[in-house]
């Protein structure tokens, strides 16, 4: 009698390192060997404690240790997700942001280019009568005409160089959300990666204490067969799937 009562004071303490033990581990792939130590200790105690009882159970055939199991896969899946779900809506801003830019720069771009193609237009005449602005009244033609050319070749290279730094920001706008986009695509996919990753490690832990469990359950029999061996079932990823482009305007 003695020992059952101490046994039934040591479980709860038992129980609650199962999901302490993983607690911020990104990627739990690799089963510790502690952490297998307590799933298979944690087992044998509930199954000398009759742990699932299959006569005076009145609800799940389930265990606490199960639950936390149950729990903890769920727990990091919500988590990756919610970390994914953030990324994606930051990206996603940037993503729009940066399509503003690039509209606003191709329209300034094609305002260079308009007024590079006038700039052209309009070269000064070597040999003609030149172009005189206030203060050439009294200069000759020759000083006037080189001046113009000058003025002229100054406005050409500002809009030359205008347009090159119009056309790399573009270049590396462009760039960017292109990144930005597979990024995205990345962080859509990664969620169904962990998830893989995480539903192997609760079935092998699980397995684990299901084994320690019925060895030592003097209703094996009866438990093995209730046992849920079901995963615990996830609602759909919202992020799954990339949203159809927007229509463009006729």
């Amino acid at each position: 009698m003695d020992a059952e009562i101490n046994q039934r004071r040591k479980g709860p303490a038992l129980v609650e390192p199962l999901i302490a033990g993983r607690r911020g581990r990104a990627d739990p792939e690799r089963i510790g060997w502690r952490r297998r130590l307590m799933l298979r200790r944690q087992g044998r105690l509930d199954g000398r404690m009759r742990k699932p009882d299959p006569i005076m159970m009145d609800g799940a055939p389930t265990t606490a240790a199960r639950d936390l199991l149950a729990g903890e896969y769920l727990a990091n899946v919500f988590r990756v997700r919610a970390e994914c779900a953030e990324a994606i809506d930051d990206a996603t801003r940037r993503v729009q942001r940066l399509g503003h830019d690039i509209a606003d720069l191709r329209a300034r771009l094609i305002d260079v280019r308009t007024r590079t193609a006038e700039t052209e237009r309009r070269k000064p005449s070597t040999t003609g009568p030149p172009e005189r602005e206030p203060g050439d009244r009294h200069h000759p033609d020759d000083l006037v005409r080189a001046r113009r050319v000058r003025e002229h070749a100054k406005r050409l290279a500002e809009l030359i160089a205008e347009r090159r730094d119009l056309e790399e920001k573009l270049r590396r706008a462009g760039q960017e959300q292109s990144e930005t986009r597979s990024r995205i695509e990345a962080w859509r996919r990664r969620p169904g990666e962990a998830e893989t990753r995480f539903a192997a490690t609760f079935w092998r832990e699980r397995a684990l204490y299901d084994q320690a469990l019925l060895r030592r359950h003097p209703q094996a029999d009866l438990v093995r067969p209730i046992l849920d061996n079901a995963i615990p079932r996830l609602p759909p990823w919202p992020y799954a799937e990339s949203p159809a482009p927007p229509k463009e305007a006729p």
